[in-house]
């Protein structure tokens, strides 16, 4: 049951922020990842940077 109502309110929420934002801006700002140049250095570890944290973050999160 938890479950679902978790899974309910995330809908709920995205989708209101998505409505509140627009979804052509969110697809734009997403778009920009895939555009040459835009994966720096910095940006690389940036990145590799939060996959690290999640996971060791979710597994504990999940038990």
């Amino acid at each position: 049951m938890e479950t679902y109502i978790a899974a309910a309110l995330y809908l709920v929420i995205t989708t209101l922020v998505f409505t509140r934002v627009g979804f052509v801006n969110i697809v734009n700002s997403l778009r920009i990842w895939f555009e040459d140049g835009y994966w720096v250095n910095y940006k690389v570890v940036g990145a590799l940077a939060l996959l690290v944290k999640a996971a060791v973050i979710l597994p504990g999160i999940i038990c």
